[in-house]
């Protein structure tokens, strides 16, 4: 049996800020958005959470 090996992805570079705001609008705020990606987004300097998206008003103000 052949074996395939798998390419290593190219290294990352560093982020680097262009001095502009990257505004996000998200679908969804259940459990994971609220616990892992939002706090996450929130992290960077040049990110802005403009807009959420939810059909539940209940988890929408919770996780607003």
């Amino acid at each position: 049996m052949a074996k395939k090996t798998l390419k290593k992805p190219p290294a990352r570079r560093s982020r680097r800020s262009t001095g502009r705001q990257i505004r996000i609008a998200m679908v969804g705020a259940g459990g994971m958005a609220a616990s892992v990606h939002y706090p996450s987004l929130r992290s960077f300097d040049d990110v802005d959470i403009v807009a959420v998206c939810e059909q539940s008003r209940d988890r929408l103000d919770s996780t607003c």
